[in-house]
C-alpha cells in the first residue's frame, strides 16, 4: 500500500511540475463561464447628452456614466473598468473616456467632445454614438466587455490637442520643438501623420534627407532613428529603434532616410508607428491635384484619361499647394499622385476644412480662382478658394 500510495504522490508531482512548465505565469481562473460583464446603468439608450461650452462648460462635467459591478466567478478581484466609445454599433472604431476603478466616471464635456470628433463625427450635427464598458483584471483572465447602449449628440468645433512627434532633420536645419514640423496621432493611438519636404531645405534646395523622430518637443533624448550601421533603406516601412535602451549607454540611433525605392519627391506624406522598444515608418510621394467637372479637365476616367488631374504648385517655404485655375460651377477634390488611394474632400471642423475621402467641394459661381491646399498642420488640412 505504501508504494501504491508513493507512486501516486510521484504521479501528482509530475503532473504538477509539469502544468508549471507549460504556463509559469499566474494561472487561469477556472469557472470563466460564470464571470458576468458590467452593464452600463446610466446614460441610459435614448438618452440625449447636451453639450454646454459656455461660462467654461468645456470643464464641466457632461455626463456621469455609471454601470454594475463585472463578477469574476465570486472571487474578489481589483478590476479595471474603461467607458469606450464609437460611432457605430459593432464598435469597429473606438475612443476612450478614460478608466477607473470605481463604478461610475464623470466624462468632462471637452473630452467626450473630442472622442466624437476623433471618431469623424461632423461638428453642430446630430449623432447616433455608441459606448460599452471594457473590464479587465490580469492578462490571464479574459477581458469582458458590457452591451452597448446608444445616445445622442452634437459635437461642436473645438481645436484638439492631438498627441504628436517631432520631425528635425536637413530639411529644417535640425530644428526639434516645432509644431510645423510634427506628425499628429489622429486616434491617439501612437501612429503619427503628417506631410514633409524631408529632401528639400528651406530655400528649396536639395538636401541629403536624414531626420529623426522625437516623441518630446525638443527633447534629443526621446529620438528614435535606424539601427546603427544600417543601409539606406530601400522599401516601406521602415524599421526604427529608440535611443533609450540602444546599447550599455543609450546610443543616439542612426539618422532615418527616404527609402531609395521611393525617390527624390517635393513631399512625402510621413507615417509612424512608435512603441517603447521599437518602431517603423513610411515615407510615400504625395504630389497633389485638383479633379472634378468644375476643373479644366473634369473628373478622371478610364485610360488614358485616368491621369487627367490638373497639376499644383508645391511651395515649400509654407508647405502648401496651389494652382491658378479657370473654374465653372461643379464640384472639386483634391488627389495624390494620380490616384484615388490618397484624396481629400470637405471635413467636419468647420468651414474650409478637409479629411480623407471627404466629400465633393461645390463651386457655385465660375471665374478665375487662386486653390489652394494647407498640409501643414497635422490633422487640421484645410483649402481656400480665391477669386480673382
Amino acid at each position: 500500500m505504501k508504494k501504491i500510495y508513493k507512486g501516486i504522490l510521484l504521479i501528482g508531482l509530475f503532473a504538477a511540475l509539469y502544468a508549471c512548465s507549460e504556463d509559469s505565469t499566474e494561472p487561469r481562473i477556472s469557472g470563466s463561464e460564470n464571470n458576468v460583464s458590467a452593464e452600463i446603468l446610466s446614460p441610459t439608450t435614448g438618452t440625449t447628452i447636451a453639450l454646454d461650452t459656455a461660462n467654461g462648460g468645456a470643464d464641466s462635467v457632461a455626463a456621469t456614466f455609471e454601470w454594475s459591478p463585472a463578477k469574476y466567478n465570486g472571487l474578489n478581484l481589483a478590476r479595471n473598468y474603461e467607458i469606450l466609445l464609437s460611432d457605430t454599433e459593432d464598435f469597429a472604431n473606438t475612443q476612450s473616456l478614460g478608466t477607473t476603478g470605481d463604478t461610475q466616471l464623470g466624462v468632462l464635456t471637452k473630452d467626450i467632445n473630442n472622442a466624437a470628433v476623433a471618431l469623424g463625427l461632423a461638428v453642430d450635427t446630430e449623432h447616433t454614438i455608441y459606448s460599452r464598458i471594457s473590464t479587465t483584471v490580469t492578462a490571464n483572465i479574459d477581458t469582458l466587455i458590457s452591451e452597448g447602449i446608444n445616445f445622442k449628440m452634437t459635437p461642436y468645433l473645438s481645436v484638439i490637442n492631438y498627441p504628436r512627434v517631432y520631425v528635425p532633420g536637413d530639411f529644417n536645419n535640425w530644428t526639434n520643438n516645432s509644431d510645423t514640423y510634427s506628425l499628429a496621432s489622429v486616434n491617439f493611438d501612437n501612429t503619427y501623420e503628417g506631410y514633409m519636404p524631408l529632401q528639400t531645405d528651406a530655400d528649396g534646395n536639395p538636401v541629403t534627407g536624414n531626420f529623426k523622430i522625437l516623441t518630446e518637443s525638443g527633447n534629443w533624448d526621446s529620438q528614435y532613428g535606424l539601427p546603427n550601421g544600417s543601409p539606406l533603406p530601400t522599401n516601406n516601412p521602415v524599421a526604427i529603434i529608440p535611443k533609450k535602451g540602444n546599447g550599455p549607454n543609450d546610443d543616439d540611433p542612426d539618422a532615418c532616410r527616404v527609402p531609395s525605392s521611393v525617390g527624390d519627391q517635393v513631399q512625402y506624406r510621413l507615417i509612424a508607428k512608435l512603441g517603447e522598444t521599437d518602431g517603423s515608418y513610411t515615407a510615400e510621394a504625395s504630389i497633389w491635384r485638383i479633379v472634378g467637372d468644375a476643373t479644366p479637365n473634369g473628373w478622371p476616367g478610364d485610360a488614358p484619361n485616368d491621369k487627367n488631374d490638373t497639376d499644383m504648385v508645391y511651395d515649400r517655404a509654407t508647405n502648401t499647394w496651389s494652382v491658378d485655375v479657370t473654374l465653372t460651377t461643379g464640384n472639386l477634390k483634391f488627389r495624390a499622385n494620380h490616384s484615388w488611394d490618397l484624396n481629400l474632400g470637405t471635413g467636419d471642423q468647420g468651414p474650409n476644412s478637409l479629411k480623407y475621402g471627404g466629400g465633393d467641394i461645390p463651386i457655385s459661381t465660375a471665374g478665375e480662382y487662386t486653390v489652394k491646399l494647407d498640409l501643414s498642420d497635422a490633422p487640421n488640412w484645410k483649402y481656400e478658394l480665391i477669386q480673382k
